[in-house]
């Protein structure tokens, strides 16, 4: 039996395979699915979506085996890691590198394999959607066209579970910005006060409710004219409103967010 060669990029493949979270999850339809509709079209009594991890590989989706996982010194799919295209092993007793491999003498008796590589846009191979017969033989054109069609759409679904991953942690990420945000404004020693366009009070700190004597659920909704703005400046307060409104600062000048408003800071 011969191992699979270890690719040069390997760690960095292993790395990514991690980098999905797909590892040691759940069973889910769309990937059942995929391997049921594998074997059905490539008449096998096995389907797999095989992960290689670095000492095995694991079983996404499965149709005709029991175990969730094999060791990968002994895996098919190893082999495809470095393929570009489908891998096919008419005759697993006539091939080296598998004749005597554990898997083909012993149970599942491995006697035919095809594994469609799961290449990632980044051009680094997953595993293998692959079908396996337990007698030799061969995928006619419209068999190894499915196979090849249904592991795209693996990727597809691996390809948007990251992007759900992705938007999850800028989520996160913006929340952290976020509440880091607040706890400045909160805790500054100026008096903070937010006004939207309209010159309404959006945001009120707790120095503010100090120097003003509003707290922030008295204050907040209220324009800042009929608050905090003496009666004699209010004229040259709403012509600045007015004229943020019909000529409104670029996004550059803005707050990061690219949320117009206006800050009266004031010191205690």
């Amino acid at each position: 039996m011969k191992s699979a060669v270890i690719g040069e990029n390997e760690s960095e493949r292993v790395a990514l395979l991690k980098r999905y979270q797909i590892l040691d999850t759940e069973s889910e339809d769309d990937f059942n699915e995929i391997v049921q509709l594998a074997s059905k079209i490539c008449e096998t009594p096995i389907s797999l979506i095989s992960l290689v991890d670095s000492d095995r590989q694991w079983f996404k989706a499965k149709v005709g085996l029991s175990v969730p996982q094999t060791a990968r010194d002994v895996s098919f799919c190893a082999h495809a890691l470095s393929q570009d295209a489908i891998m096919v092993v008419p005759d697993t007793s006539k091939d080296d590198r598998f004749f005597d491999n554990p898997l083909v003498t012993g149970d599942p008796h491995v006697g035919f394999y095809a594994g469609m590589p799961l290449k990632t846009e980044s051009g680094l191979v997953l595993g293998t959607l692959c079908v396996i017969d337990h007698k030799p033989r061969n995928l006619n054109e419209t068999q190894l066209l499915a196979l090849n069609i249904l592991g795209k759409q693996v990727i597809k679904l691996l390809e948007l579970k990251m992007k759900l991953i992705q938007v999850k942690e800028s989520e996160a990420a913006l929340k952290n910005s976020e509440d880091q945000i607040n706890s400045i404004f909160q805790n500054t020693i100026d008096a903070v006060v937010v006004m939207n366009e309209e010159g309404v009070i959006t945001q009120w700190n707790q120095m503010a409710e100090v120097v003003f004597g509003w707290t922030s659920e008295e204050i907040v909704g209220k324009k800042l004219r009929d608050t905090i703005i003496p009666v004699r400046f209010r004229e040259n307060h709403d012509h600045g409103v007015n004229t943020r409104q019909t000529d409104p600062l670029p996004p550059e000048q803005c707050d990061p967010l690219r949320t117009p408003f206006q800050k009266l800071v004031i010191r205690a």
